[in-house]
């Protein structure tokens, strides 16, 4: 599924993991407010605070247009390779890594800091209070403070 993001990023997502497949952004772009796919999931029309609707291959790394024999070979063979080799450290982390706005990657390291001050403040309740009194409730486990519409 695809999701449009305030900052500024349009997100494909992979429903069997938690991180995003691919991500889509522009230097001009404003905060995108919607995105869809198109009926053939081929494109991802995405809608942004600066009225503009802008259109981005499902995949990136697809060519548009007719393709020939020679590079529908070449493609297959390429698709094998990273088949084959998949479980190596290294063609996991190059078919992980993506590349995202600087804005974007300092935010979510704010994130993960502060993520982990609470998990360490959590931990230090914990241990300085009476036993039983701060159980230790995991992440999956929290109620749901606010749900979005």
């Amino acid at each position: 599924f695809v999701s449009a993001s305030y900052d500024a990023t349009v997100r494909v997502w992979n429903i069997r993991e938690q991180r995003s497949v691919d991500v889509y952004h522009a230097k001009r772009m404003a905060r995108v407010l919607c995105c869809h796919f198109t009926p053939d999931s081929r494109f991802i029309l995405s809608g942004s605070e600066d009225t503009n609707i802008r259109l981005w291959k499902a995949k990136a790394n697809h060519k548009l247009g007719t393709l020939d024999s020679r590079e529908k070979s070449a493609i297959a063979y390429r698709e094998t390779l990273m088949e084959k080799f998949k479980r190596l450290p290294e063609i996991r982390r190059i078919k992980r890594h993506h590349h995202v706005p600087k804005m974007v990657k300092s935010l979510s390291s704010k994130r993960r800091i502060m993520r982990e001050a609470a998990s360490r403040k959590e931990e230090n309740r914990r241990k300085h209070s009476k036993p039983g009194k701060h159980p230790h409730i995991g992440l999956k486990r929290r109620p749901i403070v606010k749900e979005l519409e």
